[in-house]
């Protein structure tokens, strides 16, 4: 798949205040105990990390964040396997770097190296 012109994230967790409150409070607690990989590798106590954050800018496209019952709520689609980058194409996100791909980076370092091998690989 060629570099995409929107990147969507979608979160294994639930969004909203109480859960985000929840979040911060485990990932302080027990940092561990997170059950979405992407947010153990990108997100901190007090939210996104700087530095994944310059760096999803760098690619110059639409971001767009969802945790996984805003995607429901806002476009009823529940059968996706998360946490997952998805491009956008008419009214399906179609899998870009795959739940099973982040699950295997060991930090934030390694999920970076793998986007941007995603990114130069030929379309």
């Amino acid at each position: 798949m060629p570099r995409p012109h929107t990147m969507v994230l979608v979160y294994d967790a639930d969004g909203g205040l109480v859960s985000g409150l929840i979040h911060s409070l485990k990932r302080l607690v027990a940092p561990d105990s997170t059950p979405c990989h992407l947010c153990k590798l990108t997100h901190g106590a007090f939210g996104m990390k700087s530095e994944w954050w310059d760096f999803l800018k760098g690619f110059n496209v639409p971001l767009i964040f969802y945790h996984r019952n805003e995607l429901k709520k806002k476009h009823g689609i529940t059968n996706l396997d998360l946490p997952g980058i998805f491009v956008p194409k008419g009214e399906k996100l179609l899998p870009w770097v795959e739940s099973d791909e982040i699950n295997r980076c060991k930090d934030l370092d390694a999920l970076k190296r793998l986007i941007e091998r995603r990114i130069a690989e030929p379309g």
